[in-house]
């Protein structure tokens, strides 16, 4: 079995006597893999990109790229494209000047380096725009020229701090878009960091979630999102209805609802159920879903394309997400809740 092409390794950051910033975090990462580094602020993911890129020295813990640990070597000796929020780009340089930048502290020779920053500029769509100043281009358009100052070098690991949260909601979907398809194009290994979950559920091969400093869980988007390990991951990705219970033979009592019947078989004993709000419907007459439940509707949100109903049921309130056709229910409604069996989370347990 051949190594991983990045190892991170029981990776620790600490400053003073504070609580570690990155508490014994591990992964590994296949070449031409992208892995998304996914939490709330201050999680610690952008330190471990950080301490990748060599900007941050560990504390303990080791980092191996290529076969060769990494850990101590300074910045200029990694060669890792690293693409930040704040683009970082040089506004008295022209773009393909910026673009060549790092070509140009490597010694590559005049004619090469113009054919590469050509190359690079024609890749993310800005062919055209290599003599304008920096200032002379859009946010999309200046993080496009970032992008492409990261690629141009031929990067080992390309590191990606935040790179959409400055531009509007359109732009960034379809930047991300693009960023997807030339890591895909360039067969670049990369690492993302982000704290939108859509972000990372659409860009990213594995995604590591991220909290106070560990990983919680990493894993595909599809295993996170319909598996997810811990109720901060199950509540940080989708989202939706917690019901605690009593579980006993495959069959979870839950007060106020009473029993649901699932897929997932739980151990006897206390249980933690998550409802996502796309996999609640309302029941239509004469229907018979697995597990039923009676409430009044609170409140009902019109997003254009979709609205998602707030139901009280009981103690808990139930949200149930679907699209905006025919006639929609009106706070104070009766509303008879159905779904699946498969359609229930069963959340693990922590471990003594």
């Amino acid at each position: 079995m051949t190594d991983p092409y990045v190892a991170a390794r029981d990776l620790v950051k600490r400053y003073g006597t504070l609580p570690p910033a990155v508490d014994h975090a591990s992964f590994t990462l296949e070449r031409g893999e992208m892995l998304a580094l996914l939490g709330p602020s201050g999680c610690g993911k952008t330190t471990i990109l950080r301490m990748i890129a060599g900007l941050v020295t560990p504390t303990s813990g080791s980092i191996r790229v290529a076969g060769q640990d990494v850990s101590a070597l300074p910045v200029h000796r990694r060669n890792m494209g690293m693409v930040f929020q704040s683009y970082a780009l040089l506004p008295h340089l022209s773009v393909a000047d910026n673009v060549g930048f790092g070509l140009a502290m490597r010694g590559i020779p005049r004619a090469e380096r113009r054919r590469r920053v050509q190359a690079a500029l024609d890749l993310v769509k800005l062919g055209d725009k290599g003599g304008r100043r920096i200032t002379q281009l859009s946010g999309g358009q200046q993080q496009r020229a970032a992008i492409a100052r990261s690629l141009v070098i031929e990067p080992s690991l390309l590191l990606l701090d935040e790179p959409l949260s400055n531009l509007d909601a359109t732009l960034r979907d379809e930047l991300r878009g693009e960023i997807r398809d030339l890591q895909r194009r360039t067969g670049t290994t990369a690492i993302f960091v982000t704290h939108d979950q859509s972000e990372a559920l659409a860009a990213a091969d594995r995604i590591a979630v991220m909290s106070a400093g560990r990983i919680e869980q990493i894993g595909a988007p599809t295993d996170i999102f319909e598996r997810p390990a811990t109720r901060f991951v199950a509540g940080f990705i989708g989202g939706g209805t917690f019901l605690d219970g009593v579980a006993h033979e495959g069959i979870a009592e839950i007060p106020g609802i009473g029993p649901i019947r699932m897929t997932a078989v739980p151990p006897d004993g206390a249980v933690t159920l998550l409802l996502r709000p796309h996999r609640v419907e309302f029941v239509a007459p004469g229907a018979m879903p697995a597990n039923v439940a009676d409430g009044i509707v609170e409140s009902v949100v019109y997003t254009g394309e979709r609205v998602s109903t707030q139901v009280r049921v009981g103690e808990h309130r139930v949200t149930v997400n679907g699209f905006a056709r025919g006639q929609q229910k009106l706070p104070g409604d009766a509303a008879r809740l159905g779904w699946g069996e498969d359609d229930v989370v069963v959340i693990p347990r922590p471990t003594a």
